[in-house]
């Protein structure tokens, strides 16, 4: 290609931007082809090598979220997908755990043997506020894990559940074993989240992989409310009761839970043996005796109910109570 004496590109010709033409010696000659492929490829590779770095992260960016963090309690971010480890999990001992012998005893035999590779039965936790279930997951947890390091938990929010698919796919083959975690569940029989998980615990297409055990807690027996509707279908036949169909369906989906434990409302001397166990354990300051667990169950009727947390925030409410008289005391004189 030639250049017109204003070195510029004759009309007709495409045109090259100016940064390939350089005055040679003293007068206006086109560079030669081996000069214009050096320049260009002295802009060109700056930008091929980025390209090539933001690709390598990217890779990363996927090898990261395919990965399972080494970690023994884990948190399901269903949006992007990503397994995370919590640094700091909240793990209670089991003796600090009063009144639970029963469905401690139940809990730590499941969990041992899924642990050991045996099968175990999903385990559905229900009952009221506040009676220790979420706490005795994850105390049954860290004694199981102590022994078998293999075993893992891992949280899910509710919320995540319909994501579930991508998690078992992630967990599939893998040589530990997961504690899947839902906290708190409950939803409406329109929730997506209930036929997603309905499915995976039994019915659906996708095999349930054999490392995996799901531990649901709830303040519903049945994880959905039943209502006056629902009731319309029931009828008796030959003496028999027969259920709805939207009653039979909401117990269905419990029933996928071959572990059913029950919390019910501790009754009041267990609430004021957890109480004594709380005082001696974080505020043996604290005078103890009657006036104070007087107050303990004065705490609790303000609460609207007695169970392990309301004993725990009443030990810390008196705790703070007293420091505080103390700090006032010593600013008087």
């Amino acid at each position: 290609m030639t250049t017109a004496a204003n070195g510029h590109a004759p009309s007709g010709e495409n045109q090259i931007p100016c940064i390939f033409y350089r005055p040679i010696a003293d007068n206006r000659q086109s560079v030669t082809e081996n000069t214009m492929v050096e320049i260009q490829n002295q802009h060109v590779a700056p930008i091929l090598e980025r390209m090539a770095r933001a690709l390598e992260r990217l890779a990363g960016s996927d090898c990261e979220s395919d990965s399972i963090p080494d970690a023994p309690v884990l948190y399901w971010h269903g949006h992007p997908g990503r397994l995370r480890p919590v640094r700091h999990p909240d793990l209670p001992f089991l003796d600090d755990l009063l009144g639970l012998d029963r469905q401690r005893t139940a809990l730590l035999q499941t969990i041992r043997a899924f642990a050991r590779g045996a099968p175990a039965n999903h385990v559905l936790l229900a009952g009221a506020r506040g009676t220790g279930k979420s706490s005795l997951v994850r105390a049954v947890f860290a004694s199981v894990q102590r022994d078998d390091p293999d075993v893992r938990l891992i949280a899910i929010a509710p919320g995540d559940l319909a994501t579930l698919p991508d998690l078992l796919e992630r967990l599939t083959d893998r040589p530990e074993r997961f504690i899947v975690f839902c906290d708190d569940l409950t939803f409406s029989s329109a929730d997506a989240n209930y036929h997603s998980l309905k499915g995976l615990l039994e019915g659906s297409a996708l095999a349930q992989p054999d490392n995996v055990l799901f531990v649901v807690t709830s303040n519903r027996r049945h994880l959905l409310p039943q209502t006056t509707a629902d009731q319309a279908g029931t009828r008796v036949v030959d003496g028999e009761l027969h259920e709805s169909e939207a009653i039979e369906d909401k117990l269905a989906f419990a029933d996928r839970f071959g572990l059913w434990l029950s919390f019910p409302p501790l009754n009041q001397a267990t609430y004021l043996q957890i109480v004594e166990h709380w005082r001696s354990r974080i505020a043996p300051a604290l005078p103890g005796g009657p006036q104070f667990l007087d107050e303990a169950l004065r705490f609790a009727r303000r609460r609207g109910t007695r169970s392990g947390r309301t004993a725990r925030q009443f030990v810390l409410a008196a705790l703070a109570a007293d420091q505080g008289a103390d700090d006032d005391a010593s600013a008087a004189t």
